[in-house]
């Protein structure tokens, strides 16, 4: 954000160009690749991964290939992708995400069914770690998403279910697997997610949909009452949050935003 990447690429380059060996030469040609995916420059990160020759540090063998991956990917080459991460998917550094990444790679190449082998693969991963947890959780939304748009609704709910309650994918994952049950006649069942949702921040979309989604399912269970304090719950938290918007407009409009931006630490600073 503050265009040091520029700085560092200048750096890099010189590297590039200058009589060092190969091990530093392709770990400079790694980075400076990456710095291009970062800014979304793919041809010229293609470029950087095409001078990597020679001895490459054992430590980022398999990053090379998980990065010239990914911008294949990016450039909307899933065939080229697929060749790389089949390659990938021993690998002890990038094992869930090389799976998840393929099975995105099967599903744009309209290979359906391998795309969800690759998902579920890289759904049932065993870690403690955040990150492969994360795309564990991705993989399953992901998932049990291709089955709901397919309309394939008892075979999507395992895999949302899946999902962890608190995880940054939950609140979508908990959102689709109360309409497919709500899809299959288990009224009941849909009401358990849509009840820890609707609970939740009220700025998140998914959590507005629940709250209105779970008043329309206890009057499909015919509960009424219940139905018609839910609805206006969501009414008032609608209702205020439609009033913090309109006074931050007009804070806006009266100056109080760039005052409030314009603090005294920012003065000593240049």
């Amino acid at each position: 954000r503050y265009r040091m990447h520029h700085r560092a690429g200048r750096a890099i380059k010189a590297v590039l160009d200058a009589a060092v060996d190969d091990v530093i030469r392709n770990d400079a040609a790694y980075r400076l690749a990456r710095i291009h995916f970062q800014k979304n420059q793919l041809p010229e990160a293609l470029h950087a991964l095409d001078k990597i020759e020679g001895e490459i540090p054992e430590a980022i063998r398999d990053d090379i290939e998980f990065l010239r991956a990914n911008v294949f990917l990016a450039e909307g080459r899933p065939e080229d992708s697929i060749g790389v991460l089949e390659k990938l998917q021993d690998s002890d550094s990038f094992g869930g995400f090389a799976s998840y990444n393929l099975g995105i790679a099967y599903l744009q190449s309209g290979r359906r069914q391998d795309a969800l082998d690759k998902l579920n693969q890289a759904g049932g991963v065993v870690t403690d770690d955040p990150a492969e947890l994360a795309i564990r959780d991705k993989s399953n939304l992901v998932a049990g998403t291709i089955h709901l748009e397919a309309e394939e609704f008892d075979s999507a709910i395992p895999y949302l279910n899946r999902v962890r309650l608190d995880g940054p994918f939950s609140n979508q994952a908990v959102l689709s697997a109360g309409w497919a049950n709500m899809a299959v006649d288990k009224v009941d069942r849909a009401v358990v997610p849509w009840s820890i949702l609707a609970d939740r921040d009220v700025t998140d979309r998914a959590a507005q949909e629940a709250m209105l989604a779970l008043p329309y399912a206890y009057g499909k269970l015919d509960v009424h009452g219940r139905a018609a304090v839910y609805y206006g719950r969501a009414l008032d938290a609608f209702g205020t949050e439609i009033d913090k918007l309109n006074e931050s407009i007009e804070s806006i409009r009266e100056g109080k935003f760039m005052a409030a931006l314009v603090r005294e630490e920012i003065r000593k600073d240049k």
